[in-house]
C-alpha cells in the first residue's frame, strides 16, 4: 500500500512517500553518504494510538564516512586515517515532535600506521577518539523533555603492538593501551524549581533528571602471546600458544548533585492533580558547585593479572583437539573519596580511605573437539565445553562509601505541600544503599558460566551447506549489585490481603478501570520494620543461588549460486530459565525484551522468581549481483514478541512499596507483538579506470510494519500505554566513492 517516487532533478534529491493519505517529502542537497526519508506507519485513529503510540521515524538520518591509506616508505611505513560523522534526529512514541526529539550527534577519527623494522620485526600504532552528544537523553512517553539529561562524551582507545616472526615456527606479539571515555551529564531544568519525582505506579518521572554522574572509565591493559608450530612425525602436529594478560579496570562515577540530594516516590495522584507522595529519597550528595573540593568520588577498580595455555592438536585430516586452561586473578578495590553532604542530618561528612575488597583466583578449563568423518572436508561435527568467570569491574560499587549513599523513608507530608520540610515529616525507613551501611559477603564466590556447543555442518551440491546448531549456557553463583537486605531475607511472612483496582491504559487519566481483584502478599513482621542489612553476597539457596540455564538450538542454510546469487537462512529457538526482575524499560530504544535479569525478594510467591520463557527468530538474506554493476540484496527476519505480565505496585505497612508479576511472564499467551521487517538494497556502480563510484538506494521495512516494541506494563492508568513502535518504511539514498 506504500506509493515511493525518488526524483533526481540536478544535485538535489526529492523523495515522497505516501502512507495511508498522509504524504511526507523531504528535499536534501546530497553531498555524500546516507540521507533518509521516511514514511508513518500508525493510523491515528487506529488501536496503536488508542495505546498513546505514534510512529517514531528517523527525522533526520545522515552519516559520511572518509578514509584514506597506503605506503609513506615503500614496503617499509603505511598509514590509514579515517573520519566520520553520523547524525540521527528521532521522533519517539507518543510525544509530539514539535515539543522534543531524540537527537544524536557522533564522531569518530581513527588512524594506523605500520612500520617494517625488519624482516622479522613489525611495529604498529593505532589511535581512536570519538564524541557522543545526546541533548535529550532518556526522552520518552515516561520521561519527557523536562526529565532528559543532556550528555556530551568523548572516548578513545589507543595501543602500540610488536609483533615478530623468530622463525617458521614460532611468533610473538606484545600489545600495550587503554580505553576509556567521560561521560558528564546535566539535567535540563533546575531541581530547585522542579523537584525530580517518579511514580512508583505507573513508572513515570517528572520534574528535573534524575542522578546526573560523570563517570569516568579508564581501561589500561597488557597482553601478549607466543605461537610455536610443532610437528610430530606420525602423530600430526601441534600449535601451541602461551600468553598473559594484564587489566586496571577503572570506573569512576560520580553523581555530580546537579539534580538535587532529594526524589519524591509517588504513587500515583490525588483528584486535584497533585501527587500522592508515599514515599521518599534521600541522598549524601554534595553542592554540585563544590564537586572536586568538598567532595569527590572515590573509582571503584578492578586488578586483573590473567596467564593462559593452550594446544590445537591436528591427529590427522579427520580429528583437531584444542585444550586450553585460563588463570584469572581478580582484585576489586577502590581508591579514597570524600563526601560532603548538603542533608547533614542523615549523613555524614567523612573522607573514606582507600581499600581492597577481596581477591579471587580462578581457572577456567577450555576443550574443543572437530571431526570430519568422511577426511574430506565436506562435512564436520564440533563439540565445545568451556568455562568464563565473571568480571567483577565495578559491581562492589555498592559497598564504596565513598560514592553515593542514600536511604528511602515512608514520607508523611503533614502539610500536604508534596515537598520535604524536614525531618519531622518522615517514618520508617525503607531502605538505604551505599558503602556507609551495605557490606560485601567476604565469602562471595566469582559467578561463572559453563558453555556446551553441539554443532554439524555439511556441505553438498556445490558450495551449499546446512548446519544445525545446539548451545548450552548455564550460570552458577550470581550476586544482586545492589545487595540483598538480608534482615528481610526469609522473612515476608505475614499475609496481606490488598484490593488492586486492575486498568489499562485508554487515553484517559484514570484508564480504563476492569474492576477490583484482592491479592494475597506477604510482609515483613513489625520488628523489622526500619530494620536494613544490605549485603553483596551470592543469591539465596531458595532461588538456588541464581543458577540460570539458556538452552539454543539453531538450523541453517546456505548456497552461493554461480550465477551471482547468494543465499542465507536460518532459524533460532531459544529456552530461558533464569530469575526475572521485578521492573521493565520504558525506554523507546529497548525493542527487545524489556524485563531484565535478576533477583528480588518476592512479597507475591504465587508467582515465582524464575521464570521459564521461549523465544524465536527467523531470518533470511540474499543478494544477487546483475551485470553491469547492478546488485540487489533482501534481508527478512521475523522475531517472537518477549513474553510479559501485568506488574503491579501495592503499599505494605512494614515492607513500603513493593512490585510483583500478577502472572507467569508469557501465560494466556502474553507477549508482545511479532516483528516481521524486511529490508531491500539496490546499487548501482560506475567504474572510471582506478575510480569506482557507486550509488545505493535502501529501503528499510519496506512492508511498513507497525508491531509495538516496548510498552508500559506497570498496573493502572498507564498499563499497555505504548513506549515504542517499529520504525516505518524509510528510503535512503547514498553514495560511496573508492579510489
Amino acid at each position: 500500500g506504500q506509493d515511493v517516487s525518488m526524483n533526481t532533478p540536478g544535485a538535489a534529491v526529492v523523495a515522497t512517500i505516501k502512507s495511508g493519505g498522509n504524504e511526507f517529502k523531504s528535499l536534501q542537497n546530497l553531498s555524500y553518504e546516507g540521507k533518509s526519508f521516511v514514511g508513518n506507519n500508525v493510523d491515528p485513529n487506529g488501536p496503536i494510538a488508542k495505546l498513546g503510540g505514534s510512529a517514531q521515524p528517523n527525522l533526520l538520518y545522515w552519516n559520511d564516512h572518509n578514509d584514506l591509506g597506503g605506503p609513506i616508505v615503500k614496503d617499509k611505513l603505511w598509514f590509514f586515517v579515517a573520519y566520520g560523522h553520523f547524525k540521527i534526529n528521532k521522533q519517539i512514541s507518543g510525544i509530539n515532535p514539535a515539543v522534543a526529539t531524540d537527537l544524536g550527534i557522533f564522531q569518530q577519527f581513527t588512524t594506523k600506521e605500520t612500520y617494517k623494522a625488519s624482516s622479522k620485526d613489525t611495529l604498529i600504532g593505532y589511535y581512536q577518539w570519538g564524541s557522543k552528544s545526546k541533548p535529550l537523553r532518556g526522552l520518552s512517553v515516561t520521561t519527557p523533555k523536562d526529565s532528559t539529561l543532556a550528555q556530551y562524551s568523548p572516548n578513545w582507545m589507543y595501543n602500540g603492538r610488536w609483533e615478530r616472526v623468530w622463525s617458521n615456527r614460532l611468533f610473538t606479539e606484545i600489545n600495550i593501551g587503554t580505553f576509556g571515555y567521560n561521560f558528564p551529564e546535566q539535567p535540563s531544568v533546575d531541581y530547585k524549581n522542579n523537584p525530580p519525582r517518579h511514580d512508583l505506579a505507573t513508572g513515570f518521572n517528572s520534574g528535573a533528571g534524575w542522578e546526573p554522574f560523570i563517570l569516568l572509565r579508564n581501561k589500561p591493559q597488557a597482553y601478549g602471546d607466543a605461537t610455536y608450530y610443532l610437528p610430530t612425525k606420525n602423530a600430526g602436529s601441534h600449535d601451541l600458544k602461551l600468553g598473559f594478560e594484564w587489566i586496571d579496570d577503572r570506573s569512576g562515577q560520580t553523581y555530580n548533585g546537579a539534580s538535587g540530594p532529594i526524589r519524591y516516590l509517588d504513587n500515583g495522584t490525588n483528584p486535584d492533580g497533585t501527587p500522592i507522595v508515599d514515599e521518599i529519597l534521600l541522598t549524601d550528595l554534595g553542592d554540585p558547585a563544590k564537586l572536586g573540593s568538598t567532595w569527590l568520588a572515590s573509582t571503584n577498580r578492578d586488578r586483573h593479572v590473567s596467564f593462559y595455555a593452550q594446544d590445537r592438536w591436528t591427529a590427522n585430516n579427520k580429528v583437531t583437539l584444542t585444550a586450553g586452561v585460563r588463570y584469572d586473578r581478580q582484585r576489586p578495590y577502590y581508591t579514597e573519596g570524600k563526601r560532603d553532604p548538603i542533608l547533614t542530618d542523615f549523613f555524614a561528612q567523612q573522607t573514606t580511605p582507600a581499600a581492597t575488597l577481596l581477591v579471587r583466583n580462578n581457572i577456567a578449563p577450555r576443550l574443543a573437539l572437530a571431526y570430519d568423518p568422511g577426511g574430506n572436508g565436506k562435512s564436520v561435527v564440533k563439540l565445545f565445553y568451556g568455562r568464563y568467570y565473571f568480571n567483577i569491574a565495578d559491581s562492589f560499587s555498592g559497598v564504596n562509601p565513598g560514592t553515593e549513599n542514600d536511604k528511602t523513608y515512608e514520607f508523611l507530608d503533614q502539610n500536604h505541600n508534596g515537598l520535604y520540610d524536614g525531618p519531622q515529616e518522615l517514618g520508617t525507613l525503607l531502605s538505604e544503599s551505599g558503602g556507609v551501611s551495605t557490606t560485601l559477603d567476604t565469602s562471595l564466590v566469582t559467578p561463572h558460566t559453563d558453555e556446551i556447543d553441539a554443532s554439524f555442518q555439511r556441505q553438498f551440491w556445490g558450495e551449499a551447506a546446512w548446519r544445525v546448531l545446539y548451545v548450552r549456557k548455564m550460570t552458577r553463583n550470581q550476586f544482586d549489585s545492589n545487595g540483598i537486605n538480608m534482615a528481610r531475607e526469609g522473612q515476608f511472612t505475614v499475609p496481606v490481603t490488598v484490593p488492586v483496582t486492575l486498568a489499562n491504559y485508554d487515553g484517559s487519566k484514570s484508564g480504563a478501570v476492569q474492576g477490583t481483584q484482592d491479592f494475597t502478599v506477604y510482609d515483613i513482621p513489625n520488628n523489622l520494620a526500619g530494620v536494613v542489612q544490605d549485603e553483596i553476597t551470592t543469591d539465596p539457596a531458595s532461588v538456588n543461588f541464581g543458577a540460570a540455564n539458556y538452552d539454543t538450538v539453531e538450523v541453517g542454510f546456505n548456497k552461493r549460486f554461480g550465477q551471482g546469487l547468494f543465499l542465507d537462512t536460518s532459524y533460532d529457538w531459544t529456552r530461558r530459565d533464569d530469575l526475572r526482575t521485578n521492573s521493565s524499560s520504558n525506554s523507546p530504544l529497548t525493542q527487545s525484551d524489556t524485563i531484565a535479569t535478576g533477583y528480588y525478594q518476592n512479597v507475591f510467591p504465587t508467582v515465582s522468581n524464575r521464570q521459564v520463557t521461549s523465544t524465536w527468530t527467523y531470518h533470511l538474506s540474499t543478494r544477487y549481483q546483475f551485470k553491469y554493476g547492478i546488485g540487489l540484496g533482501a534481508n527478512y527476519q521475523a522475531q517472537s514478541g518477549w513474553p510479559y505480565a501485568r506488574r503491579i505496585t501495592v503499599k505494605l505497612p512494614n515492607a513500603g512499596s513493593q512490585n510483583f508479576w500478577m502472572t507467569d511472564l508469557g501465560s494466556s499467551g502474553q507477549t508482545s507483538d511479532k516483528v516481521s521487517l524486511l529490508n531491500v538494497r539496490f546499487d548501482k556502480a560506475f567504474t572510471f579506470g582506478r575510480y569506482k563510484l557507486t550509488g545505493m538506494l535502501d529501503l528499510y521495512n519496506i512492508l511498513n510494519a507497525n508491531p509495538v516494541v516496548n510498552f508500559n506494563t506497570s498496573n493502572g492508568s498507564k498499563f499497555l500505554n505504548v513506549n515504542g513502535v517499529l520504525d516505518p518504511i524509510t528510503a535512503q539514498v547514498g553514495v560511496r566513492f573508492e579510489f
